[in-house]
């Protein structure tokens, strides 16, 4: 409530874009529930982009506030000495600065304003197509594009996940990086919620595991590699994780074996993005949400076990690019359907299956002989090798204008084998 009253006092107002840059903290959660209180759009921004990305996105999406931590602060030196920036407050919350206001005395400030208040004045958000926060697109396809999401999608996920029969009285960990769109869009469901929230910066499997020990952590939400680490090195032989009664995934496939091995450590149950998980698919399409497959070549679409591209539509759908009608254009068709991008199928079961991005599938052979190849198809069939940890599979031009398909493995503790011998495994 400080922090909200003293960003008014500041000249915050309904048509200001906070960005937000800092890896995930207590002062960083506490500004972004601030901005949520006065009914302001923000927009994060990751602390793993570099100079030229932070000014880019600052430029383009227009933002005119920056709220950031000491470690990123010299990455916005270039709008900051500029003096036709549109940057007109920026926050530091941590540590001290000479020359911009902190955390501390931005707090220190709403006490002395904000405390005969009754409530915080806000902006009322008059319709759910209004904007809550901007978010830059990964850029794994091309250039990244400022979307913009709608109120409509936060409340979906609400009822999305009330739906679900939350238990407000459980303990979560929230490893969701702040800075990317998974935490933008949970961080506001899991305070709504309830329950006690362990915030992590922190990600490293050890200090994982003896957090979920030491404060009995019902739920977590882990990224593959993680999971993965966790189960091949023995953590759960190590670290008492019996109080884990829900794991999340997704952002990359979960391997069968593993979510296999995680269940035989404690019976979890696995959703992915809200949708229910069973091994080797990403779930069902959830509430609200129209997907199909269209044939790569003609168009049509396919039934089921055909791949294809996906199309969705729905009430979780981006309302569109800030500053780019002509991309938003190319992505989304006349009737509504956003195309993907991803290749793959449903089954009988309508359990959806992704078997690759359209841009990472490699052209292998010569002339008119060659075929389309899935690197990822690949790399889950690498893996089935017992001395292969993880892998990558990537394209190498030939003078064909082709591609050769190139492994990059780390073996598996313990385990040596052959270059030769993988090919044999492969070929």
């Amino acid at each position: 409530m400080n922090i909200a009253v003293a960003l008014l006092n500041r000249g915050v107002n309904s048509s200001s874009l906070v960005a937000f840059c800092g890896v995930n903290s207590i002062q960083h959660t506490i500004f972004i529930v601030a901005i949520h209180l006065l009914g302001v759009t923000f927009m994060p921004l990751s602390p793993s982009y570099g100079q030229y990305e932070v000014v880019q996105q600052i430029k383009v999406s227009g933002a005119d506030i920056l709220v950031c931590s000491s470690n990123e602060l010299s990455k916005f030196s270039a709008i900051l000495n500029d003096k036709n920036s549109e940057l007109k407050l920026v926050v530091v919350f941590d540590g001290l600065h000479d020359r911009h206001i902190t955390y501390e005395q931005l707090r220190d400030e709403g006490q002395r304003f904000g405390g005969k208040l009754a409530k915080v004045p806000h902006f009322k958000v008059e319709s759910v197509e209004e904007t809550v926060f901007l978010i830059h697109t990964s850029g794994t396809s091309g250039a990244p594009k400022c979307a913009i999401v709608p109120h409509r999608v936060i409340l979906n996920n609400f009822n999305l996940v009330n739906s679900a029969g939350v238990n407000v009285n459980a303990i979560s960990a929230f490893m969701s990086p702040l800075g990317h769109i998974s935490g933008a869009n949970t961080l506001p469901l899991q305070l709504a919620f309830g329950g006690t929230m362990v915030m992590f910066a922190n990600r490293q499997p050890d200090f994982v595991a003896q957090c979920i020990q030491k404060y009995q952590i019902n739920s977590v939400m882990l990224y593959p590699n993680l999971g993965k680490h966790l189960v091949d090195h023995g953590y759960f032989d190590r670290y008492d994780m019996s109080s884990l009664k829900m794991v999340f995934t997704g952002a990359a496939a979960f391997p069968v074996d593993i979510a296999r091995a995680f269940i035989d450590k404690y019976g979890v149950i696995f959703r992915e993005a809200t949708s229910e998980y069973n091994p080797g698919n990403c779930g069902q399409v959830i509430p609200g949400t129209e997907l199909k497959v269209v044939d790569l070549t003609t168009g049509k679409v396919l039934g089921p076990n055909q791949d294809g591209e996906f199309y969705v539509r729905g009430v979780n759908m981006i309302r569109g690019y800030k500053n780019n009608d002509k991309a938003w254009a190319e992505a989304v068709d006349r009737e509504g359907w956003f195309r993907t991008g991803d290749i793959g199928h449903y089954d009988d079961r309508q359990c959806i299956f992704i078997t690759d991005r359209m841009k990472e599938v490699m052209r292998v052979g010569v002339g008119q002989s060659y075929a389309n190849i899935s690197p990822v198809e690949i790399e889950q069939y690498l893996l089935t090798h017992p001395s292969i940890a993880e892998v990558v599979v990537v394209g190498v031009n030939n003078k064909a204008g082709t591609h050769r398909p190139r492994a990059y493995v780390v073996l598996t503790p313990g385990h040596s084998v052959t270059a030769t011998a993988i090919e044999e495994f492969v070929s």
